[in-house]
Order: C-alpha cells, then structure tokens, then sequence
C-alpha cells in the first residue's frame, strides 16, 4: 500500500523486482493535474494483470484516457513512468506564424486531404501566394510539439473587415490528439482576427465534414446556409435580345450610388439573408471588390426606362481562367418580370467577350427562384458547401 513518503510497487509473480518509486519526487511528474498521493496506488503485477492495470488507470486518471488507450500494450514499468511525464496534452503545444523555410512542410497538412495530383498543384500555388503577398492577406499559422511540426492552418483577411479560415489539419502524432491541437490553431487565428479588426469569419466545410463542424461550433462558429456552386458555358452566349434593361458600367466615383442601390436589393432577399445588418454597406462593396481582379468595367447598373432596378457584378481570376458572377440582385418591384434570365444571359455573353470559356458563382440553397434563373440559362450544379459564420465584434447590429 501507499504511505505519505513512499509506494513500494510490488514485483511480477516471478518474483521479479521492480522498481522503489518515491512519490514526492518531482522529476517524475510534470503536470498540476497529478499530485504525488495520486501517482501510484498500483499494486499489480505488470504482465499478469494487464487489465486490471488499465482499469486502475482509467479511474485515477478519466481524464488521460485517450493517452492510457495509446499507451504500449504490455504496460511495463517504463511505460507507466513515460505517461506520469508525459505533458498534458496541449500544454507543449505551441502555435505560431509560419516561416517561408517551412511553406512546404506546413501546406503538406493544410493539404493533406487532397489526392495528387491536386495536391501537389495547391500546394505550389499557395506558396507562390504567401511568398509574393506584400499585404499579409494570406497567412498561415503552424503548431510545433517541443520543435516538431503537428499542425497547420491556413486562413484570408479579406477587404470588408472579412476573413476566410480553413480547417484546421495536423500530422499524426500519437502523444497530441489532433482535435486539440485544431482547437489551438482555431483559437489563435480567432484572436489574431479580431487584433486586426475583423468582424466575421467564415468556413466552408461539406456536409461529411462532421468533425470539423464539432470543432468549429465549439469555437463559436454557426451554421449559417449552404450554397450551391454553378457554373455554365459561354460558348453558345449571345447578345441579349431585350431591349427594356440596359446595363451602365461602373465607375468608383459611383460609389454612394451603388451601394443603395444593393441596400435596395438586399430587401426579402433570399440569398443569405442572415448576414443582412452584420457588415456597413462599405464592407459589402470592399468584399466584393477583393474578390478576382477588379474591374469597375465588369460592374453594372441595370436599369429600366433610365432607373436603376439592378445591379450586376463581375470578375475574372486570372488569364484563361472561369469569370465569377459575384453579385446579381433586383429590387423588389423589378421582380418576378423574368429580368433575371435576361441579367445572367448578359452575364454569360461579357465573359465570352472577355475571353472566359465559362462562369462560376455561388447561391443560397434556400434561394429557389434564383437557381431557376440560372438553370434556365445553362448552369449546372459542381459542388456544395455549408457555410460556418463566427462573428467577431460586439457592436454587430442584430437583423432580427
């Protein structure tokens, strides 16, 4: 049994010594968790009883379970002395800002659930990225265990006081549960996000990405909505035929102007309607500007019989790379007409013009009218995502 100065653990049934542990010795626990009354009430035999061993374990230590589970299966001596030293998991965790020497390394497990060869080409692209931003816009944030790389994470602060995080991925190690160190990673790219100002996060996980959703509702993150991404042809576009609309470009002394306008057109909305009131209508138009190359010839006014009744935004990538619809919107009393199909066809016929093979864009699941609209005019279904929302500032008006 245990005394208030030593245990004397028994030997195996052979007879076999092990050895005098002293409890108060603090070299052999690092932790605040483990006190030396707790450490060792193990009267057992090492390899006659396993299981009960285990048992004792799990009852004096709940909550280390997961690190008794991956523990070797003969709990010798050492063992059981390697996980008393053991940090507590998370506490020799560090997370900083990535270093260019470890762009590599560190987008290897940012990437990690992509097969080759895209793989290989995401991880390129976004060292290119992170090497040339002079803006800090792109970053990415690692998490080391005693020096040795175990995370990665890799997120956007977007004009509009907007960032885009995304999820977190770690190497395998068995000491560090990966969950914990994704819950590190989340948290310090949160704080670095509000330093700056930033006012809304936002993730873009698939519905089979449960885990990730756990790990992210428990950071404060909501289910907001899933979009549908679209993308269409351009090469059957034409010049629509509809002489009612016409479609003035935008110039940035326009600015007061456009951005009623999509104030206007916002109104019962079905495209995301919980975000109406998180962001001043500056912001809005910063995000969209951010987003592609910007062009103010690609934005329109859409107007009837000279007043504005819509608004048309559009953007490229790069060279020979899809255009992006990025916003479409009608006020209310332009609605329901069948403006939109010809809005989009417009849409379909300046990227051909500008020399895009296709357009991409995003919608609200729940924004039927509009898919329509799209379906109509040849767009088809990719892929689908649900979109996580974290909101950063306490000033934030409440739509409700």
């Amino acid at each position: 049994m245990i005394d208030s100065c030593t245990a004397n653990v028994p030997g195996g049934l052979d007879g076999s010594p092990v050895a005098r542990v002293d409890p108060a010795d603090p070299t052999l626990f690092s932790t605040a968790n483990l006190t030396p009354k707790v450490a060792l009430g193990l009267e057992f035999s090492f390899h006659a009883h396993h299981y009960s061993l285990q048992a004792l374990l799990y009852k004096r230590f709940p909550k280390r379970r997961r690190d008794l589970e991956m523990v070797c299966p003969d709990p010798g001596h050492s063992a059981i002395l390697n996980l008393m030293n053991r940090p507590t998991i998370g506490e020799s965790i560090q997370i900083s800002a990535c270093e260019p020497s470890q762009y590599s390394a560190a987008l290897q497990i940012v990437f990690s659930d992509l097969p080759e060869p895209d793989r290989t080409a995401a991880i390129e692209g976004l060292a290119n990225i992170l090497q040339e931003d002079t803006l800090t816009r792109n970053s990415l944030s690692i998490a080391l265990d005693r020096g040795t790389l175990v995370g990665a994470v890799w997120f956007q602060h977007l004009p509009g006081r907007t960032a885009i995080l995304m999820p977190p991925r770690q190497a395998f190690r068995m000491n560090q549960p990966g969950h914990r160190i994704a819950d590190r990673l989340i948290a310090d790219v949160l704080g670095q996000l509000r330093s700056r100002g930033v006012i809304l996060v936002q993730t873009l996980l698939r519905k089979e990405d449960t885990q990730d959703a756990q790990r992210f509702r428990s950071a404060g993150f909501e289910d907001l909505t899933d979009l549908v991404y679209l993308a269409a042809p351009t090469h059957s576009a034409s010049q629509p035929r509809d002489t009612s609309l016409t479609f003035q470009p935008y110039r940035d002394d326009q600015r007061a102007r456009l951005g009623q306008l999509i104030q206007q057109t916002y109104i019962n909305s079905l495209d995301c309607p919980a975000l109406d009131g998180l962001r001043e209508i500056e912001d809005v138009i910063s995000g969209y500007q951010a987003t592609g190359v910007y062009d103010p010839g690609r934005w329109f006014f859409v107007r009837h019989e000279n007043t504005d009744v819509g608004v048309l935004l559009l953007t490229s990538h790069a060279p020979a790379q899809p255009w992006e619809l990025v916003y479409m919107g009608l006020v209310p009393d332009a609605r329901g007409q069948g403006w939109g199909d010809w809005i989009a066809r417009f849409a379909l016929w300046q990227a051909k013009l500008g020399g895009a093979d296709q357009v991409v864009l995003a919608v609200d699941v729940a924004n039927t009218p509009v898919t329509r609209i799209y379906e109509r005019v040849g767009f088809i279904p990719w892929d689908r995502r649900t979109v996580w929302i974290r909101r950063l500032s306490d000033d934030l008006v409440d739509p409700s």
